[in-house]
This record gives C-alpha cells, sequence and structure tokens, in this order.
C-alpha cells in the first residue's frame, strides 16, 4: 500500500499486515519540496532481498544528498504533522459550515462520510484535503483561486507551503474538485480576499 498520506507516524501499515509499504519520501519525510525520494518496506526477509536485487539489476541508487535531505528531515516530521493536521482539521471544519461549499473530504474531521475508518486505524492526520463549490463550474474555481491569499496554485503536496490544486472530479461526479495542502506556512489564518478566516490555522 501508498502510505505516503499518513506516513508511519500515522498508519503503521506492516503491523496492519501490509507485505509492502510504499511511501514518497518526496513529501512528508523530505518536507521543504526539495527532495525525490521513495521508499519500499518489508518485513519479509526474502522479500526484501528480492527488492534490493531488482534495484540494484535496474540502477536504482539514492545520491547522497538526497539521502542527507531526508535525515534532516525526520527529526522535525511528528512536529510539522502534527501542527499541519491541526490546521487542516480547522480549515477542512470551516469549509464545511461555509455556504459556498457543497462538500469537504478529510477523514480526520468528525463528520466525515469515512471517520470511522479514519477513527479506527489512524493516530495522526495531515494537511491534505480536497472540497466541492456549490457553483461548481470553471468560472467560479477561478474566482476562488484568485481570491486567495495564503495559498498558491501548486500540484506538491507534503512540504512547508500552502497550495491549492484543482482538478476534474470522477467516476459518475461533474465539476471540479479543489485540493487544498496546509502546509507550515500560511500565515496563521486561511482566508481569501473577502476577509473570511480561521484564525490559527
Amino acid at each position: 500500500m501508498d502510505n505516503t498520506w499518513a506516513t508511519a507516524l500515522g498508519f503503521r501499515a506492516l503491523d496492519a499486515g501490509v507485505d509492502y509499504c510504499v511511501q514518497a519520501l518526496t513529501k512528508y519525510v523530505g518536507g521543504h519540496s526539495d527532495l525525490l525520494m521513495g521508499a519500499v518496506s518489508t518485513r519479509d526477509v526474502a522479500a526484501y532481498h528480492a527488492l534490493r536485487d531488482t534495484a540494484e539489476l535496474l540502477g536504482y541508487y539514492v545520491a547522497p544528498d538526497e539521502c542527507f535531505l531526508a535525515l534532516r528531515g525526520l527529526p522535525t516530521l511528528a512536529l510539522r504533522l502534527e501542527r499541519q493536521y491541526a490546521s487542516a482539521l480547522r480549515i477542512a471544519t470551516f469549509l464545511q459550515s461555509h455556504a459556498a461549499i457543497s462538500q469537504v473530504n478529510y477523514p480526520p474531521r468528525p463528520g466525515d462520510t469515512y471517520h470511522h475508518l479514519w477513527q479506527r486505524d489512524f493516530k495522526l492526520g495531515n494537511g491534505l484535503l480536497s472540497f466541492t463549490l456549490r457553483q461548481n463550474d470553471m468560472q467560479a474555481i477561478e474566482n476562488f483561486v484568485a481570491a486567495l491569499q495564503l495559498f498558491t496554485l501548486g500540484n506538491s503536496w507534503g512540504g512547508v507551503h500552502s497550495l491549492v490544486a484543482v482538478a476534474p472530479q470522477r467516476a459518475t461526479s461533474s465539476g471540479w474538485l479543489l485540493r487544498l495542502h496546509v502546509g507550515g506556512r500560511t500565515g496563521g489564518r486561511f482566508a481569501g480576499r473577502s476577509g473570511a478566516g480561521t484564525d490559527g490555522a
């Protein structure tokens, strides 16, 4: 399974019986948007050796600089995740109560459709959430994004920057999905030009 969203601090994948745990260390472990690195973990010794042999055959190696950046991020990982989780939870709660918002997707938020599963399996959340606007045409999306003061357009997540990304909804849904990554540099609040905000987030 891909455990990048939760990291091992939020969900102990191998303890839950997962055979292979994949994580993009580029995101929360690195934490500063300057690292390109990933990891695969397993407790099965034979599987470990098979992974190592395959990586060697394919020439998958990590440069010392990338290792240094990952190690640099580890000591502050818990602190960053806890703060980003707390801020994202406040923002998700604010958005859910806003008249312009149709749906908020953030399982750590009480009242979310999947909160019971998150509460059962996870110990920590993070800064990544998504939502839809009631007026869900592209012009409304563009107006919303243009009004943001503390979030800039960006597809990455897991670093210190607060970013917004826009994507078409999938399956039977239509319209657009807005995704926020709440970083560590939101300036203390979530705000648009209208002045609406959540102090402390």
